[in-house]
């Protein structure tokens, strides 16, 4: 009988070991989750803070892209007018040079006024020169403003991959979490 109650002293006292392990180790569990809790909330209001900032971001490069886009509409508006000022000017000339051609061949003119014809000639031809190259320089900062627009759009597309990418790395977090909320509470 004595066996039986040291036997049974032995079993009961390698159970209260087992359960003082067990109690310990969950405790240890449990601290740890708290740990990883605490740090994964400071994560995630990190990331949220990086997404508002990039939102922000964001939201500026598209109005600066808006901005150039009205930008090149203008430009091109001002553009239109002077080929069209330039059309209307070479027409001028045209007709400029024609009559002045008819009246040297039919020698009805006088020096006077070939001069006069040769003169306005002479500021149209100039004032054309002067309109080409404004327009050329036109079509340059349009070219300029283009690219812009092209670089502005490719780092708006990164930034709105990269806003995705943490968008996924948040939610999958946010899962993880849940997940291992739900594994402690089944503890």
């Amino acid at each position: 009988m004595q066996e039986a109650l040291m036997e049974q002293n032995k079993w009961q006292e390698e159970v209260n070991n087992v359960e003082r392990k067990f109690h310990s180790q969950k405790n240890e569990l449990v601290s740890a989750h708290a740990k990883e809790k605490t740090l994964f909330i400071e994560e995630q209001q990190r990331l949220e803070s990086k997404f508002k900032s990039l939102q922000l971001q964001l939201n500026t490069l598209e109005q600066d892209k808006n901005n150039i886009t009205e930008m090149i509409a203008q430009k091109d508006t001002l553009v239109s007018k002077l080929q069209n000022e330039i059309s209307m000017y070479k027409n001028e000339i045209e007709e400029i040079m024609t009559r002045n051609n008819k009246m040297t061949a039919e020698r009805t003119t006088s020096l006077k006024t070939q001069n006069m014809l040769e003169n306005e000639l002479r500021i149209k031809t100039e004032k054309i020169q002067d309109l080409e190259m404004t327009l050329h320089s036109l079509k340059l900062r349009e070219t300029g403003f283009i690219n812009d627009v092209n670089r502005i759009e490719t780092h708006l597309s990164s930034e709105i991959d990269y806003s995705k990418n943490i968008e996924n790395k948040l939610s999958n977090a946010q899962k993880d979490l849940q997940l291992a909320q739900k594994q402690n509470a089944e503890i």
